[in-house]
């Protein structure tokens, strides 16, 4: 039996708590509105454990059966703020845990 807790913090050196986008206003594509992510944040935690089983069925054959279990867990944390010339400039902030996984 083994245990395996694996927190994702960077990718390509990136944090991923402070990721933003500093480039040009998103399209909106239904209401063709304007809008920039300030941050973009993501937490992703797995813990995993693992089961193996082994049985001998004679002398030169085993059989084994591996068994893994793993809970993550996904977080989205977005500041964005939209630009529509009909709607008052407004600041939207997104805070959603996505529902874990069980495998």
């Amino acid at each position: 039996m083994s245990y395996e807790r694996v927190r994702l913090d960077t990718v390509d050196g990136k944090d991923l708590d402070h990721l933003s986008d500093n480039g040009l206003p998103i399209i909106d594509a239904r209401s063709r509105a304007l809008f920039v992510i300030h941050r973009f944040a993501i937490d992703l935690l797995a813990n995993e454990v693992i089961g193996t089983m082994t049985y001998g069925l004679r002398d030169d054959l085993d059989v084994s059966v591996t068994l893994p279990l793993v809970y993550s867990r996904f977080r989205l944390d977005v500041d964005s703020r939209r630009f529509d010339p009909d709607i008052p400039e407004v600041t939207i902030r997104l805070r959603h845990p996505v529902a874990p996984a069980k495998t």
